[in-house]
């Protein structure tokens, strides 16, 4: 946890330092993002970056408690869906909300995928236990989806959360690479982008329900 230093610094002080940082990490796995980087960048001496933080490791638990504050924010803040809603509604709309924190928080959202998937300090029991957390979150949904009558009882949920799991992790690495498609000529691309994902996730949930046979 930061020093309160870094809590009682001016807001544009504290911003600045924090995209600095937030930027460097996203570039590089934890043991190439160098504090030389982000206090040049930041405008500030190494030894005041110590005063606000404890050191490297503390800094980027920083980062990542932010980025789960972020994605939070974002599933709170999202719509709220009618009782009436199917079973395969509700799953678009999470890939929806998914991906608009991939979006709206891109470098934060690159700095989780390295924390979960790359090199990092991390505890493996920390990483095992949040992506435990997800696959039982997606198994309840789909018992839920049995209960309704929506999804076939004799369909095996550990597979189905097999599929679900990799499918938003696919979708998290075409949001990150920029959803290849030819924007150049388009002027909002943040708009284009979001209604060209929206297709692609209604093909998804598509797919998923009614899959790809004649």
């Amino acid at each position: 946890m930061p020093y309160q230093t870094f809590i009682n610094l001016p807001e544009e002080k504290k911003q600045k330092l924090l995209e600095c940082a937030i930027e460097e990490f996203a570039k590089n796995d934890y043991q190439s993002a160098s504090i030389t980087k982000i206090v040049n960048r930041a405008g500030i001496a190494k030894g005041s970056l110590y005063q606000y933080f404890k050191d490297k490791q503390d800094l980027y638990n920083y980062l990542l408690e932010l980025a789960i504050q972020k994605k939070t924010e974002i599933f709170n803040s999202s719509s709220k869906m009618a009782p009436s809603i199917t079973w395969f509604e509700m799953l678009t709309n999470l890939f929806q909300v998914m991906a608009s924190y991939e979006m709206r928080y891109p470098q934060l959202s690159k700095i989780g995928f390295r924390a979960t998937s790359g090199n990092s300090p991390l505890p493996e029991e920390l990483v095992l236990k949040a992506k435990q957390s997800t696959s039982q979150y997606f198994l309840e949904m789909v018992e839920e989806g049995k209960r309704r009558g929506e999804i076939r009882p004799e369909v095996d949920s550990s597979i189905a959360v097999l599929i679900f799991t990799s499918t938003l992790s696919g979708l998290g690495d075409y949001v990150r690479s920029g959803a290849r498609v030819d924007l150049s000529e388009m002027r909002d691309y943040s708009l284009v982008k979001e209604l060209r994902l929206e297709t692609i996730f209604k093909q998804i949930v598509s797919i998923l329900q009614d899959g790809i046979a004649l």
